[in-house]
């Protein structure tokens, strides 16, 4: 079994005391660990591990461009994705399935367009906080109608504790093979957030309120494509590929809510 790791540093550009030390005791306990950085090509690693926040997480997951098992440890905050702590290795016998771990499998959504991927989410939405956007969406060729918000979100299951949470998505169990489309501030008490079968093609037409304005296209927090001044703005969503993250096998979905989330 080959081993990658993505540190937080590969985000921030830091290495932090911290970090190098969390990163040497992974390293001593599984033995030879790569960097995504030393490491040739980190997509061929059988397994990706991420050390630091959830942040973390998500840009490692992005980073295996194959259905490659991917687990967390936690140097953040909350750490709903990154489920193991550095205190954890002593009892951890060794990062396979036959050793008390098993894997999920999830999905992301994929821009066809741009050709992006996105674990939580994608973002369209005006660029000047001034504007909102007035927008469409389609599934499967079929209109929903013309509606005015300040941004509309296209959420996978993993997303919906996240940004789509905030905004008055629901919380779907990662299992659903499913989008959840929600607007952001809509400016009518009819546009709710809309659940629909991941295998649908959906498209996004949405245009700036102001002649200027520009209508951005966010991916987990980053700029994936945006429209000329002016311009009607088209996207087009998928389901992306697929990747598994690596659990204690007493690990549930909802005991996870509970915990981290204080869903009770």
């Amino acid at each position: 079994m080959t081993y990658a790791l993505y540190l937080k540093s590969e985000l921030t550009g830091v290495l932090s005391p911290k970090i190098q030390e969390a990163a040497n005791k992974i390293r001593h306990h599984v033995g030879k660990v790569l960097s995504i950085k030393e490491a040739e090509d980190p997509s061929r690693a059988s397994l990706l591990i991420a050390v630091g926040g959830d942040g973390t997480m998500v840009q490692a997951i992005k980073k295996s461009h194959r259905q490659a098992d991917v687990m967390g440890f936690n140097l953040g905050n909350l750490g709903y994705l990154n489920e193991f702590n550095i205190e954890d290795l002593g009892s951890i016998k060794g990062f396979r399935k036959v050793d008390g771990m098993k894997t999920e499998k999830r999905f992301m959504v994929q821009e066809v367009q741009s050709g992006t991927h996105a674990v939580n989410e994608f973002v369209v939405s005006a660029h000047h906080s001034r504007d909102y956007i007035t927008y469409e969406f389609f599934i499967n060729g079929i209109s929903s109608g013309v509606h005015r918000a300040n941004g509309l979100i296209i959420g996978t299951p993993t997303g919906s504790t996240a940004y789509t949470l905030s905004c008055g998505g629901s919380i779907l169990d990662p299992g659903a093979e499913v989008f959840q489309i929600t607007p952001i501030a809509p400016m009518s008490p009819t546009s709710k957030s809309v659940i629909v079968p991941s295998n649908s093609k959906v498209r996004v037409r949405a245009k700036a309120s102001s002649k200027e304005g520009v209508v951005e296209l966010i991916g987990d927090g980053q700029l994936a494509s945006m429209s000329w001044p002016g311009r009607e703005f088209f996207c087009d969503f998928a389901e992306g590929r697929g990747y598994s993250l690596m659990h204690r096998d007493s690990w549930n979905y909802y005991t996870n809510l509970m915990n981290k989330l204080n869903w009770n």
